[in-house]
């Protein structure tokens, strides 16, 4: 049977000298080296460039015709290889400068002849060792880079599966328009926000944020989401049979819904490390009543005219932070020309190169400008950007805008 010799287990010899290289042959006969002899530079060059895998342990003679070690030490480090190559630099040199001058040209390893044979298969098996860790590492990198393009991969379609799952972008109900921003701070965002119809004249609509970043925390805010469009009216909505929450009837209101979350995630914190806060409202159409929870978030602005109100109160701490929690339920008016705005923190608490916040007074600065501009969320977004004067965002964005249209 014979027998592959593989690339690092060959020896090329490059040197002119008939009896120094048929020596060298001697020294590696009966070991486990394939042994390839030229007799100069060139030919030495012509069988690395011109192999698919070049030997990786390589001895040159520093003095040659044609093109010496030197010479052929350089080229050897300028060409792209796969694998690495030990070159051992042999002459009649023993000057410190003439073994610095080897060394910065490429060489590994340094033999002043005349040499022993035992020192010399000592460098050679010190080459063997340096060039199989090196094929080791090596071969570890493509596993690593196989790996990490097939994560790029599955995060790809994680992220098409999070977009998904948020509103249509254009709705409207009985006069009023629904507009929504959202951009996460990484490919996946633990932020989340829906728009969504509960009966013919009710709207459900949230934003939440999960705390912490990345696929844990977007899986979570995920869940949530699918968890409570469990009474979603509207057919392109996901529903989740058997969900968290169960709605006898279409009058559920905010409060019963975030206490059912708040109950059923009572120690999220205490499992997983995260919590979330979230504000939940329903738009009733008929009255322009938007009664509301903010878990632990802030409560909606709202822009009437030239004026704004933010109401002060808590509703109450954020869900899964404590075992037992109540809340309370909060209720704003929207008359026509009036629009409410539902935002996470990653607005208000991105800093400049100062560290100063962009905070609510300047984000209600930029929601005045809009004037109930259809498509007009993303200028915000570009307003705070020109404030924090650098690109990418530290957390996760979402805003959502309801506009009671009718004049």
């Amino acid at each position: 049977m014979s027998t592959v010799v593989k690339p690092m287990n060959r020896v090329l010899i490059a040197e002119d000298d008939n009896v120094d290289r048929m020596l060298l042959e001697a020294y590696l006969k009966n070991t486990d080296f394939e042994v390839i002899s030229t007799k100069n530079g060139n030919e030495a060059w012509d069988v690395i460039n011109e192999s698919k895998k070049p030997p990786q342990i390589v001895i040159i003679d520093w003095l040659m015709p044609e093109m010496d070690g030197i010479a052929l030490c350089k080229k050897i480090r300028e060409m792209k290889s796969a694998n690495y190559i030990y070159v051992i630099l042999v002459t009649a040199k023993s000057m410190s400068e003439d073994m610095v001058q080897g060394l910065e040209a490429g060489a590994d390893d340094y033999l002043t002849k005349p040499y022993e044979k035992a020192v010399l298969l000592a460098r050679i098996n010190v080459g063997t060792r340096i060039v199989s860790l090196e094929r080791e590492k090596n071969e570890r990198l493509k596993k690593i880079r196989f790996t990490n393009h097939k994560l790029r991969q599955d995060m790809k379609a994680a992220v098409q599966v999070q977009l998904s799952l948020l509103p249509q972008k254009e709705f409207s109900l009985a006069g009023y328009s629904f507009e929504w921003f959202f951009k996460p701070s990484d490919l996946l965002g633990g932020d989340m926000l829906h728009i969504y119809k509960i009966s013919d004249t009710k709207v459900a609509c949230y934003v939440l944020d999960v705390s912490g970043h990345g696929t844990q925390a977007a899986l979570l805010s995920v869940t949530i989401r699918n968890q409570l469009t469990t009474n979603s009216v509207d057919s392109s909505m996901v529903s989740v049979p058997g969900g968290l929450i169960s709605f006898e009837s279409r009058d559920t209101s905010p409060l019963d819904i975030v206490t059912g979350l708040a109950n059923h995630y009572n120690d999220l914190l205490e499992r997983t490390g995260h919590f979330f806060t979230i504000i939940y409202g329903i738009l009733d159409t008929q009255s322009g009543e938007f009664n509301y929870i903010s878990a632990g978030h802030h409560n909606p602005i709202l822009i009437s005219g030239s004026d704004y109100t933010v109401s002060e109160e808590s509703s109450g701490a954020p869900i899964g932070m404590f075992k037992s929690q109540k809340y309370i339920q909060q209720k704003v008016i929207l008359t026509p020309g009036d629009r409410l705005y539902l935002y996470t923190d990653g607005i208000i608490e991105e800093t400049n190169i100062k560290g100063e916040q962009f905070g609510n007074k300047r984000l209600i600065n930029e929601l005045m400008k809009l004037n109930g501009k259809r498509g007009s969320l993303p200028l915000v977004i570009d307003g705070m950007s020109d404030w924090v004067k650098h690109c990418g965002f530290k957390d996760d964005i979402a805003l959502i805008e309801i506009f009671h249209r009718n004049l």
